[in-house]
């Protein structure tokens, strides 16, 4: 069966590195609804800021083929992050 891909005319990023992000990007584009863009932090940030329930979501994203963003801190209050 085919998907259906709504057009939204709207470009919609999500920020997240947890498996609760996946399963909103899977429960919208099981709507119709296609996600471009990720903003994420690697696994090294991940442990250094101790961030609990961490998922590297890299893979995923690729095979979705979905771009993603490594940011600084999970707080995305760096400078650098702000710019993002």
């Amino acid at each position: 069966m085919a998907q259906y891909i709504r057009n939204i005319n709207k470009k919609i990023a999500v920020a997240g590195c947890k498996h609760t992000t996946q399963d909103l990007i899977v429960g919208l584009k099981r709507n119709g609804i296609l996600v471009q863009n990720c903003i994420t932090i690697s696994p090294k940030k991940a442990k250094v800021q101790k961030v609990a329930g961490y998922m590297d979501l890299r893979k995923f994203l690729d095979s979705e083929k979905i771009s993603y963003t490594i940011a600084n801190n999970y707080n995305l209050r760096d400078e650098e992050d702000k710019k993002i």
